[in-house]
């Protein structure tokens, strides 16, 4: 009744509004929007970690700010919008918010299982850290303590995606600015056992196959689409 009331008045600044929707919304929608993804997902087979990892992982709050109940109504199945989630939500130019399946997928097939205790994993064009978040969850449930890598290129996309990593306590994940492409730069002789590659390259650039693991393997779309679909290649 109250947010009726302030949503009719005429003098209500529009941003405030959306704010107080958020708020009110917040506890309600995550848990719903949680489950009801976690339920979509084991109906399509994806492995029971995956599940488990974008159940844990927060998607709204790696969103920005105003994108926030979008990505909420999407999850639950508030017209128009559809539960899968698979709206792709803009971050920065050229930098999105995947949707939730290809993080799924893309969780999959980096086949966690098999990852080495204590292994490392980078992942090139980290964005808002959402995927990062999954692939910790998904480890995390699978009992296998991992260092995770990230690089982006946009520092102000990195500077948001380090805080919300931190606030939501993601201590195992170590983010930096850069060009993905030449490698973890801060110490080249790093090895890594999984290298994921979110943008499309003609070729695997050579510093980063320079720094897999004996055994490890580097995950990456390849080339560009052909009649509308990309292929990925590992």
């Amino acid at each position: 009744f109250a947010f009726r009331a302030l949503a009719s008045s005429p003098s209500m600044n529009p941003e405030l509004l959306h704010f107080l929707h958020y708020v009110a919304l917040l506890p309600y929608v995550l848990p719903a929007l949680q489950t009801q993804l976690a339920n979509q997902l084991a109906l399509a087979n994806y492995k029971p970690s995956t599940i488990a990892a974008m159940r844990a992982a927060p998607r709204m709050i790696f969103a920005p700010f105003k994108q926030r109940l979008l990505v909420s109504r999407d999850n639950v199945s508030f017209p128009p919008y559809t539960a899968d989630s698979e709206t792709v939500i803009p971050v920065a130019e050229d930098i999105t918010l995947s949707a939730t399946g290809m993080v799924a997928w893309l969780t999959d097939l980096l086949e966690l299982e098999s990852f080495p205790n204590n292994g490392r994993l980078l992942e090139i064009g980290i964005g808002t850290g959402y995927q990062a978040s999954v692939i910790a969850e998904a480890l995390k449930d699978l009992g296998i303590r991992v260092q995770i890598y990230g690089i982006e290129y946009n520092s102000d996309v990195a500077g948001k995606a380090l805080s919300t990593l931190s606030q939501l306590g993601y201590d195992n994940i170590i983010l930096a600015p850069g060009n993905g492409r030449l490698g973890w730069v801060g110490d080249p002789a790093k090895k890594f056992h999984r290298i994921l590659l979110t943008a499309a390259d003609w070729t695997p650039p050579s510093p980063l196959l320079a720094q897999l693991e004996v055994g490890g393997f580097l995950l990456m779309p390849m080339g560009p689409p052909k009649n509308g679909i990309q292929e990925l290649w590992k």
